[in-house]
């Protein structure tokens, strides 16, 4: 399967979203934001996202954790999370990664 996708910012990202990086497919699972040099706005500092398929078979592996491993540096949010592997998807407004919008059948 194929997926259309968009460049978009981190920022612009929501739980749930599907991400594509690094060849593998993200769901953003969880959103940590931190304050903003501009007064009232926000960046985000990371989209916890966790991997839902494989793009291109090139997954890089040794990038991936899980909540256990998370919790265990102390992110106590982390065990909230269902198991699996995650990524963080981190940047600023300047940052772009590719949003999925419809997957596509060929």
């Amino acid at each position: 399967m194929k997926s259309d996708t968009e460049m978009v910012s981190p920022i612009e990202l929501h739980i749930g979203d599907h991400v594509q990086r690094h060849g593998a497919l993200f769901e953003v699972m969880h959103i940590v934001e931190s304050e903003c040099d501009i007064p009232g706005g926000i960046r985000v500092a990371a989209c916890i996202s966790r991997v839902i398929g494989d793009v291109t078979g090139n997954i890089p592996r040794g990038w991936l954790e899980t909540p256990k491993r998370m919790a265990e540096r102390g992110v106590k949010w982390a065990t909230s999370l269902p198991e699996g592997l995650y990524f963080n998807i981190r940047g600023n407004a300047h940052a772009k990664v590719s949003r999925v919008i419809r997957n596509v059948t060929n």
